[in-house]
């Protein structure tokens, strides 16, 4: 694993961030499926991003 370069802690930072972005998003494609409200800030994400999962 790539410990030894300088870059390597970010880029593991961001990757780690991105999963719990995903995680989070799939989470409210669930709430939405289930007919959940879910707070403005999700769906005004979701419908700014025009997310395909989100059907």
């Amino acid at each position: 694993m790539g410990w030894g370069n300088g870059k390597g802690k970010a880029q593991e930072k961001a990757e780690k961030q991105e999963v719990k972005q995903q995680r989070k998003d799939t989470d409210t494609v669930q709430k939405i499926k289930q007919g959940q409200p879910i707070s403005g800030r999700e769906a005004a994400r979701f419908a700014r991003r025009g997310s395909g999962q989100s059907r």
